[in-house]
């Protein structure tokens, strides 16, 4: 049953209006879960709705079964309602319309078959051509979820540009031919429909008359399309969101469709205010430093929990090592909740190495790529394999890494062996490459001078000397991969390297490593290990104790000189991982050594200014 006694004046508000369609403000903490569910009880209870008529949107199929659930448990009216994600709903819904419609899922190789088919149209050579198949997919994507040509068309390389319609068409052509279907299809094919099938848009508008959507923050402009073309003058909007907390612009969500929806739709606006997770101190910290954006609606945000022990910490340290340490330290109290939180998942795995390095307990929730995998750290492997060990099949993954005009013959002829190859080479000196008796003999003095090194400084040399670094840049530049992506793993990666002092003890740990990652994501034990993840994969939940690490420039906000825009979106980032923290939040930054290279990120200013 629906009792008024459960929500506040605002929920309530929100909840019991007679507008047609409705815009919902939730800041973080707010109950907007729960107001979403007196919703719908209210509808189905009150206003007796027939169930059947209401469709509830989430983003996620685990927040779609978590609201069902609750609804439930409160309703005895909740068979008929439908949850759903975007991709679900509007999947089922061109399903429901297509006599004998099963089209087939379409997995990332199939995909790739079919860019590459289109790239052998504009590129001769494998390695143009594959990189070119990779941008042709990303195009495609980012024009199905945002409908702007010049955005996807921007992904193509220089020369292919001018030719995204043509090369978007034929992808098409063919995805439909062999009757293939993926997530970004799912919403945009039901968009067209909508658009183009009159029987297939009044169907649908006359069954679904009461729309809820969660999240709508995170609304990208296809699905926003896909709404708005659902709806009639009889139907009834009831959006939640905040544009403060849209922080998946990568995916193509655009915190301008909240208010384009207002506008459009002429719908109320309604606040929910009122802050149950943080502490008061932690609610007007987080707001000093989001009031900073200017492309956003302003919100007067105050905390329920007042007279609670309450902490907001800003440090700097030397560096990182420093840094990792104190959290280190100080997180002695395992019986909270508690979370370190990362602007990215090689951020997340270097502390992850760490902590694996020295035997404590971590959490990780979420899909991460292992470090270790990465292409960069494989080959400092197999140089370390082929210097400490000799090892020969490890020599033979970097022999022309950086390139050293070294022949698959030497390489055969030789068995793979240094000294092998070298006296081939020689003996058959007029008929190998040129320079191929001098690459193989500096590299044999490049791996013994290694051998006689520590890890660290053997990977140092590794990229200064032997010219690895200048190797990978170069390649991220043929591949069109941004350097910053491969700049951060070399700098990762050496961090990684330097936590062993000797190859024995680096293997070591790579293993620990590895079985305490598969470990980690199979514990239920969050409380009783600290939990490792990226500020992405915070969004939502919240915890007792919070640090947020490496608060500088160049991480936060990310790259060397972002926009405007993209500052906005990097702030409503770090916004969110600091409403994660109910009673204590610990931001910290590395200072260096005086150099100046180290700058504290812009986002701590309003912070530091607030306390002097």
């Amino acid at each position: 049953m629906f009792d008024e006694k459960l929500y506040s004046p605002s929920q309530l508000n929100a909840i019991k209006s007679t507008d047609r369609n409705m815009m919902i403000l939730a800041g973080p903490g707010s109950g907007k879960t729960h107001t979403m569910t007196g919703r719908i009880l209210y509808l189905t209870e009150v206003m007796n709705i027939l169930p059947s008529q209401i469709l509830v949107i989430t983003f996620t199929k685990d927040a779609a079964i978590s609201m069902q659930k609750r609804f439930s448990s409160l309703s005895q009216k909740s068979f008929g309602v439908v949850f759903g994600t975007f991709h679900s709903v509007f999947y089922h819904m061109i399903c429901d319309c297509k006599k004998n419609f099963a089209p087939s899922l379409f997995f990332e190789n199939a995909k790739i078959r079919i860019a590459s088919s289109i790239a052998s149209d504009y590129e001769s050579d494998d390695i143009g051509k594959n990189v070119l198949a990779e941008k042709i997919l990303s195009s495609v994507s980012i024009y199905k979820n945002t409908l702007n040509e010049e955005m996807a068309s921007f992904i193509l390389p220089d020369k292919q540009r001018s030719s995204f319609t043509d090369i978007f068409s034929h992808f098409e052509n063919i995805r439909k031919k062999k009757n293939l279907l993926d997530f970004d299809d799912m919403v945009y094919d039901c968009l067209n429909m909508l658009k183009n099938d009159s029987s297939f848009r009044n169907k649908w508008s006359k069954r679904f008359r009461y729309i809820l959507i969660d999240e709508f923050q995170d609304i990208n402009p296809v699905q926003y399309e896909t709404v708005i073309n659902l709806i009639t003058d009889d139907s009834s909007v009831f959006a939640v969101g905040d544009d403060d907390q849209s922080i998946y612009g990568f995916r193509g969500s655009d915190p301008l469709c909240i208010r384009n929806f207002i506008k459009k739709m002429n719908a109320g606006i309604f606040y929910l205010n009122e802050n149950y997770r943080s502490t008061d101190l932690l609610v007007n910290s987080s707001l000093l430093v989001i009031n900073e954006n200017k492309n956003r609606i302003k919100k007067d945000l105050f905390s329920k929990r007042i007279g609670i022990k309450e902490d907001l910490v800003i440090r700097s340290f030397a560096d990182r090592e420093s840094e990792i340490k104190a959290i280190i330290k100080d997180d002695n109290d395992k019986k909270i909740k508690r979370a370190v939180l990362f602007r990215t998942n090689l951020d997340m795995q270097y502390y992850a190495s760490y902590f694996s390095a020295k035997n404590i307990p971590f959490h990780i929730r979420e899909k991460t790529q292992n470090i270790y995998d990465h292409f960069i750290m494989k080959d400092i492997f197999s140089y370390l394999g082929a210097a400490y060990l000799n090892d020969t099949d490890m020599l033979k993954n970097i022999i022309n890494r950086p390139f050293r005009n070294i022949s698959s013959e030497t390489l055969i002829k030789g068995s793979a062996a240094l000294n092998e190859m070298i006296i081939y080479a020689e003996k058959n000196e007029g008929i190998i490459k040129s320079d191929t008796v001098k690459n193989l003999k500096t590299l044999k003095k490049d791996l013994e001078f290694m051998k006689s090194l520590t890890p660290c400084h053997a990977t140092e040399y590794l990229y200064n000397k032997i010219g690895y670094k200048k190797y990978v840049m170069n390649l991220s530049k043929k591949q069109s991969v941004l350097s910053e992506e491969y700049s951060k793993v070399l700098s990762k990666a050496k961090e990684m390297v330097k936590l062993s002092d000797d190859y024995e003890e680096l293997l070591m740990l790579k293993s620990e490593y590895e079985d305490d990652l598969k470990r980690s994501k199979n514990n239920d034990q969050e409380n009783e290990s600290i939990n490792l993840m990226t500020l992405h994969a915070s969004k939502g939940l919240e915890f007792d104790k919070v640090y947020i690490p490496d608060c500088n420039e160049g991480i936060f906000p990310c790259g060397k000189m972002p926009d405007e825009e993209t500052v906005e979106e990097e702030r409503r980032l770090f916004y969110v991982g600091m409403t994660r923290a109910v009673k204590s939040l610990h931001l910290y930054y590395v200072s260096g050594n005086g150099s100046g290279k180290n700058m504290r990120s812009r986002f701590l200013s309003p912070l530091l200014n607030s306390t002097n």
